[in-house]
């Protein structure tokens, strides 16, 4: 199940980065959204994640999914207290909108 929300979320990803792109490149969200067959019922969701996310930081999400997915797979370590649910928990939060948990090292007392 891990790796079933890790590829939902790494589509969502890839999708509003390449919808973040042709923004940048000038074209109208409503365009946008209609050639990438973005639901009615999803619109405003994704709309409102374009608003938020400039392709930079959704290929920011991309490289924190690889980094999961690294330690999903087991080939990169993870530090005390993190783990790949904990890594997908951050990603997804930022996503929506809403404030990721901290990292430990980020946690003060």
């Amino acid at each position: 199940e891990t790796s079933l929300v890790l590829w939902a979320l790494a589509r969502e990803a890839r999708s509003l980065a390449s919808m973040a792109a042709a923004l940048d490149a000038g074209s109208a969200v409503a365009q946008v959204l209609r050639s990438h067959r973005v639901w009615q019922s999803r619109s405003g969701l994704v709309g409102g994640a374009l608003r938020r996310l400039a392709r930079p930081q959704c290929l920011a999400l991309m490289q924190q999914l690889a980094r999961a997915d690294r330690v999903l797979k087991g080939r990169e370590s993870v530090t005390m207290g993190e783990g790949v649910w904990t890594e997908l928990e951050r990603i997804a939060a930022t996503l929506c909108g809403v404030d990721a948990p901290p990292k430990p090292a980020e946690v003060r007392p």
